[in-house]
């Protein structure tokens, strides 16, 4: 979990999100305004719903793939390869 402890350490969420290299600034910026993050929050002061907001913008802040299954393929049984 050493994700968790630097979501929580004394560290502003700017610092965290800008921090992440490669990444969109149009895209970062969006994520930023979509989940209304202040980026001087400390991470160490905040709400644990502000902190996985915080999280949230990070994990998508780079743009990734999904595999959409229809619902009768959604138990993982239905996936051998997996």
């Amino acid at each position: 979990m050493p994700s968790l402890c630097l979501l929580q350490g004394d560290l502003a969420a700017g610092e965290m999100i800008h921090g992440v290299e490669g990444v969109d600034p149009k895209r970062r910026q969006q994520l930023i305004d979509l989940l209304d993050i202040d980026l001087q929050w400390r991470l160490n002061r905040v709400s644990d719903g502000q902190r996985r907001r915080v999280q949230i913008c990070m994990g998508l802040l780079k743009p990734y793939k999904v595999c959409m299954a229809p619902p009768q393929y959604t138990p993982a049984s239905r996936f051998p390869f997996l």
